[in-house]
């Protein structure tokens, strides 16, 4: 996985392979300049030991300080992610309707595509209404694992 943060918090947590990462990379490059900063001893550390409980099944929570950069209605729709509890799923659609926009459920989908913080912002837990899997950034055989990883730890 890749990792950025700056003073405010985890700004990029991707796998390396994640579709569009160079370009993602590049908006967190830009939109901080050179505020990047690697301090074993602050959040990457941090995002570092988390992330090894989370696949080592002894962390169902995050609790890292995060600053995603997106526009209003990509917030809104991350938010939504943040709130879906570990082992469990929600529909495209579902999150569009907790957004008030009901139709929305492509611009959730493309919203949820642009999502820069893998795992700590949930998007894997999103799955077509028919229950398939559908895409995933970071590879839908990686979304298919961390689904069932989570289903078989479920609290």
């Amino acid at each position: 996985m890749i990792a950025f943060a700056n003073l405010d918090g985890l700004c990029l947590l991707k796998f390396s392979d994640s579709a569009k990462i160079t370009e993602l990379i590049s908006q967190i490059v830009q939109i901080n300049h050179y505020h990047h900063q690697y301090q074993p001893e602050t959040v990457l550390k941090q995002t570092q030991a988390q992330i090894s409980e989370y696949f080592n099944q002894q962390r169902k929570i995050f609790t890292l300080p995060i600053n995603c950069y997106g526009t209003t209605f990509q917030q809104a729709a991350w938010d939504i992610l943040k709130k879906i509890p570990y082992g469990t799923t929600l529909s495209y659609q579902a999150q569009a309707i907790a957004l008030n926009k009901p139709n929305a459920y492509r611009a959730v989908a493309t919203a949820n595509g642009h999502n820069k913080i893998a795992l700590i912002i949930p998007c894997h837990r999103v799955i077509r209404k028919n229950n398939s899997a559908g895409d995933y950034a970071g590879k839908r055989y990686r979304k298919e694992f961390l689904l069932t990883l989570e289903k078989n730890n479920k609290p």
